[in-house]
């Protein structure tokens, strides 16, 4: 299929690299639909979300852009990421923002996770990384272990480059342990889509739902409430 074939092409701003990992995923375990032109786009940071977002929403190449962000279990403050990232996407799109707007609270490791178990097991409720350590072992041990000096040391998770590979590696290929990017769409579907006010909560799932399923009509949708 070449550049012509696609129907609708498809700018995703993502916070940072754990979102990045996610939709890598999805591109690299075959679920994206060839009927859209996805391009994934790290803002390196959720206060980076509005500046990307404009420049590919104002940008004639795309048809549709949205954005990817982390609650933090910080909606009711004022001046939080989340409600500052929301505000901006507001003075660009307007008060529809929150249909552009795919969010997890407490944070996007919560989908990662529902590849491995459903979320009644994997339940988040802490976006501190240091909160998450012993449910990320659990499920990719390689992750907090590292050799240093010829001894095996315990490392915290971070959500570093090569932390975030492993992660990846465990959808992509056959190794141990080996999730299935199905079984966390369908696991993610549970989640309560109330973000702002539910922990854990998201609607990334809906998106990711689109993209695999090649819904155009869920892209129209967007288009159509922030012109």
């Amino acid at each position: 299929m070449n550049n012509a074939d696609f129907e609708m092409k498809i700018a995703v701003v993502v916070e940072g690299d754990e979102e990045e990992c996610l939709f890598s995923i999805a591109k690299e375990t075959g679920h994206f639909n060839p009927v859209l032109d996805i391009e994934i786009i790290n803002a390196g940071g959720e206060g980076n979300v509005p500046a990307f977002f404009h420049d590919c929403y104002s940008n004639p190449v795309y048809n549709c852009t949205v954005a990817v962000y982390d609650v933090d279990n910080k909606c009711n403050q004022d001046k939080s990421k989340y409600n500052l990232t929301k505000n901006k996407l507001k003075n660009i799109v307007g008060e529809n923002a929150d249909i552009v707007s795919f969010c997890t609270n407490p944070n996007i490791l919560q989908i990662l996770l529902l590849g491995c178990n459903t979320v009644n097991n994997v339940s988040l409720k802490s976006t501190a990384k240091t909160n998450n350590e012993d449910i990320v072992s659990t499920y990719w041990p390689k992750i907090t272990r590292k050799i240093k000096n010829g001894k095996q040391v315990k490392k915290g998770y971070d959500a570093s480059k090569y932390q975030l590979e492993i992660i990846k590696d465990s959808y992509i290929y056959d190794e141990e342990p080996s999730y299935d990017y199905m079984i966390l769409l369908n696991n993610s579907l549970e989640l309560d889509i109330e973000y702002e006010t539910k922990c854990p909560a998201s609607n990334v799932q809906h998106l990711l739902k689109a993209i695999n399923d090649g819904d155009i009509n869920f892209f129209k949708n967007i288009i159509d409430k922030t012109k």
